[in-house]
């Protein structure tokens, strides 16, 4: 991000500094307040939910009984089946997130996802961390192309979008504004990319999770932690438990929002 928020926040910066130009009174302000400036670009590129560059949909209504399993990072050929597999043990629908170049090498996979009743969304084509910063033509093409391999494999031309890693910025905002497409968040993440063991994830699952979350799980490796393993296959059984417990079901983003996941 040490791009995109000194850009952003220039013509706040230039108003501070006009205003301390032409009042001394106001000096001992103009740190605080730039400081509170860059906190809160910081904020919205790190909790989409806050809609400060675009809106998001993070949860669904209270009181329907429903709840999300999101998956970010696949289709992947080791773990994508397992949770397809724990989902449908417990007649549950879930949203994957795929990565453009990972349904392109596993077609297949990814049109399995689309078979067994769940939801195919966009995780970006190349899903790589400065994905935004090489110029918004290629940031563009990232979005093509993704679009692209998940309709070529699946059928479908999603709608749905989450930024890699989780994190959005006004460039991100402005390829999604031009699709009409919808960032969605998150109100549950049990960082599960991070390598944590299944056990501690359900926790987490259960002590966030309430009528109308959305859960932010991985089915794939992570694209810049090639030793890590995804825990949420295993995670999935005590989740699901949890879930059925609580009266909840467990469906698509789209089902639980009311937004549509494909473009027409």
């Amino acid at each position: 991000m040490r791009w995109i928020l000194p850009l952003a926040t220039v013509p706040a910066w230039a108003s501070i500094a006009a205003t301390w130009a032409w009042d001394p009174a106001l000096w001992p302000w103009v740190l605080p307040a730039g400081g509170l400036l860059v906190g809160t670009m910081g904020a919205g590129v790190v909790w989409p939910s806050l809609g400060l560059f675009h809106p998001a949909v993070s949860h669904g209504p209270p009181g329907s009984g429903r709840i999300s399993l999101t998956f970010d990072d696949g289709p992947d050929p080791e773990h994508t089946p397992r949770v397809l597999d724990a989902l449908e043990r417990w007649g549950a629908k879930a949203t994957f997130f795929m990565v453009g170049e990972r349904a392109q090498a596993y077609p297949r996979l990814a049109r399995e996802v689309v078979e067994r009743g769940h939801e195919v969304a966009h995780h970006s084509h190349s899903h790589g961390l400065w994905i935004s910063f090489p110029g918004q033509r290629r940031l563009a093409e990232d979005f093509d192309r993704a679009s692209r391999a998940i309709a070529g494999a699946t059928g479908r031309r999603p709608r749905l979008f989450r930024p890699p890693v989780g994190l959005m910025n006004p460039r991100i905002a402005l390829e999604v504004a031009r699709r009409d497409m919808v960032v969605v968040a998150w109100t549950v993440r049990p960082r599960d990319g991070l390598g944590a063991d299944p056990a501690v994830v359900a926790r987490r699952v259960r002590e966030g999770l309430a009528d109308g979350g959305i859960v932010l799980l991985h089915d794939g490796r992570s694209p810049h932690l090639r030793a890590h393993v995804p825990p949420a296959a295993r995670a999935l059984p005590a989740v699901l438990e949890h879930v059925a417990a609580r009266g909840w079901r467990a469906v698509t983003v789209s089902e639980l929002t009311g937004e549509a996941p494909y473009a027409r």
